[in-house]
């Protein structure tokens, strides 16, 4: 038994078992009289909503920079300018100095949650953590299982 699927355009009962597989389901798509570009959803519209905001994009671009360990004047690259004003010509990015005092901030702001955290806290914390340094001279800071810090 051939499978057939029916246009929700305009009704046309087409093959689409796998044997003719579904190229004849997009020629008719292309084709079909009823479809419009009007029907088309374009990318733009599906990904974000209509309304920019700017406060909210270098918010993003700075918790950006601080996640993947960019620095500062990753905003001021050529080539990142090139492509967000590819993007939107009237998009200005924050300047280096302004990404700083943002992200001083959103320090002072973790930092201030961190120690209300810990006040709360009853009873005696321990953090022990271990420095080491690979043959690569790469840096690195591990932090030790709790049954091993508090043995003390």
């Amino acid at each position: 038994m051939i499978e057939r699927a029916k246009c929700k355009k305009c009704g046309a009962i087409l093959k689409c078992d796998s044997a003719t597989g579904t190229g004849s389901m997009l020629r008719h798509h292309n084709s079909c009289s009823t479809s419009s570009a009007s029907n088309v959803v374009s990318p733009q519209s599906a990904i974000r909503s209509t309304k920019f905001q700017y406060e909210k994009f270098c918010e993003l671009l700075i918790e950006a920079i601080i996640r993947h360990d960019l620095p500062f004047s990753f905003v001021e690259y050529e080539g990142i300018r090139d492509v967000f004003s590819y993007i939107s010509p009237a998009l200005k990015l924050p300047c280096r100095n302004t990404v700083k005092a943002h992200v001083l901030k959103l320090f002072k702001s973790e930092k201030v949650k961190l120690q209300t955290l810990l006040s709360s806290v009853q009873g005696r914390l321990c953090l022990t953590a271990d420095l080491w340094t690979s043959l690569a001279t790469d840096g690195y800071l591990t932090t030790c299982s709790p049954a091993v810090s508090c043995l003390f």
